[in-house]
């Protein structure tokens, strides 16, 4: 088992560093906007390291994997933060109370137009963190 988080590890890792972004930090991603095709609220710091997208019957179905370019903190932070007000409606939130070792917080949240699902996984701690999330986004109805 530890070998397959180890090679989960690399992997994820390997992808982030050939992946750059020269964003500055606000609330928009450009790289994230064009896979997407549209503007979601997400860390300008984060660098996208792969983008899907497909259509399942009559569903398009967009998602991304990333690495946040913020601490876990400022992750937790933005996310809540951004997804809360506004245009969004924030239905689940799962963030947990550790601060070391592997760690997951997600994210379900209904949007005007479609609906918006995020995991952010870290391991480690400290200045030492590695972080990859998912972002998936779906015809509205998905989220309940």
């Amino acid at each position: 088992m530890k070998k397959y988080y180890l090679l989960l590890f690399t992997l994820l890792f390997s992808l982030t560093l050939f992946s750059c972004s020269d964003n500055s930090v606000g609330t928009s991603n450009d790289e994230l906007d064009e896979c997407f095709g549209t503007s979601i609220p997400f860390p300008a710091t984060a660098t996208i390291t792969a983008c899907i997208g497909r259509q399942a019957g009559s569903d398009l179905i967009r998602g991304a994997v990333f690495e946040p370019g913020i601490s876990w903190s400022e992750t937790l932070k933005f996310f809540s933060d951004n997804y809360s007000s506004g245009r969004w409606n924030l239905v689940k939130e799962d963030i947990p109370t550790t601060t070391a070792g592997e760690r997951t917080a997600e994210w379900d949240i209904i949007g005007p137009d479609f609906d918006v699902l995020i995991s952010v996984t870290a391991f480690g701690e400290g200045s030492s963190t590695f972080m990859v999330g998912t972002i998936g986004m779906y015809d509205s109805g998905v989220v309940n």
